[in-house]
């Protein structure tokens, strides 16, 4: 009787190393054979963005490659099987939410099916990108508004995160320098712009380069660019160091004359007459020819110099250009011709 119990359990004994092999597990011991059994370690999260990541570990055999993750530690996602053997893993993670906290850990499994896993570990995915561009609109002038001289060009911007600067356009080019602080604002000097109509506009920017512009407005510049008019010089309350100049504009005009003095040389018949007198900005002066006063008008163009005096309008000239038609034709620096009623 012990005889046959000895047989049974030499049966058992021998049926249980012939197939119990493939249940070794990590934590079990080495399998038979002195095989080590499969660990892990080396975990790592890297490469995170706002939704993707790449989970790295390391094997101290070679082994199959996957990943259970999830926003808790039940992980409830896995990996598909990478069933390549290896000892250095990595796999990828994808469509995950930003700004996200995610459990994970490995798993691998060598050529004889013993198995090992990583403990929990986590990583927290970025912010998203921003994505979303200002909104902006002009403010200032009001479309189809007539303008002159200079004027505020204005636009309200708004952004989801913040807006970094805003960029006004005039017919497409830009208007002045960027604006980094509200309100967004730029003064414009019409004058520099033909009179007529013109496009205004702006643009927005945040700090991820994104952009908005605002829909165009169309204005319409009307500035004054004639010159005014200049009448009635006269002059009045003249002293030996002092005189008042007085003349009339045919629009309101700020007021400024110009003087001091100038010496010519004029000839009339064989007579030579030094000329001095105060000039003013109309072209008037006060000659003095002989000792007398005369009332003069001079002209400079082209480097000559046109004396009109005594009301008679004689021109007295260094060849001048005007008077080629005249009857008679002076040498330089004399009398050219009396010519009543002649105006230049």
């Amino acid at each position: 009787m012990i005889s046959n119990l000895f047989l049974v359990l030499a049966t058992v004994a021998m049926t249980c190393l012939n197939g119990c092999v493939g249940m070794v597990t990590s934590g079990g011991g080495n399998p038979p054979g002195g095989a080590p059994a499969i660990t892990v370690g080396g975990l790592l999260a890297g490469q995170v963005s706002s939704n993707s990541a790449q989970i790295n570990w390391t094997s101290n055999v070679p082994g199959d490659s996957q990943v259970d993750y999830g926003t808790t530690s039940a992980y409830g996602t896995s990996t598909p099987l990478d069933s390549t053997l290896v000892t250095s893993h990595s796999v990828s993670l994808s469509s995950l939410s930003a700004s996200t906290t995610y459990h994970y850990r490995a798993k691998s499994k060598d050529a004889s099916r013993n198995s090992a896993a990583s403990g929990d570990a986590t990583f927290t995915t970025s912010a998203a990108p921003d994505m979303t561009p200002p909104t902006i609109s002009m403010t200032a002038p009001a479309a189809g508004a007539v303008v002159s001289g200079t004027v505020s060009v204005s636009a309200g911007a708004e952004d989801n995160i913040g807006v970094t600067g805003v960029q006004f356009l005039l017919d497409g080019a830009p208007l002045g320098i960027e604006d980094t602080t509200a309100p967004y604002a730029v003064a414009w000097d019409t004058t520099t712009a033909a009179n007529g109509t013109h496009l205004l506009s702006a643009r927005a920017r945040d700090a991820a380069a994104n952009a908005g512009t605002a829909a165009e407005i169309a204005v319409t510049v009307s500035n004054d660019r004639t010159p005014p008019a200049i009448t009635g010089v006269t002059s009045a309350t003249v002293t030996a160091t002092s005189a008042s100049i007085l003349w009339t504009t045919d629009e309101p005009a700020d007021a400024q004359v110009e003087y001091g003095e100038r010496n010519y040389r004029m000839a009339i018949g064989d007579s030579n007459f030094a000329v001095n007198g105060e000039f003013t900005e109309d072209g008037s002066i006060f000659a003095l020819v002989g000792g007398n006063v005369l009332d003069a008008r001079v002209i400079e163009a082209d480097r000559n110099i046109y004396i009109f005096t005594m009301g008679i309008r004689y021109v007295i000239a260094y060849n001048d250009p005007l008077d080629v038609d005249a009857e008679h034709v002076g040498k330089e620096g004399s009398f050219l011709a009396p010519m009543p009623g002649r105006v230049v």
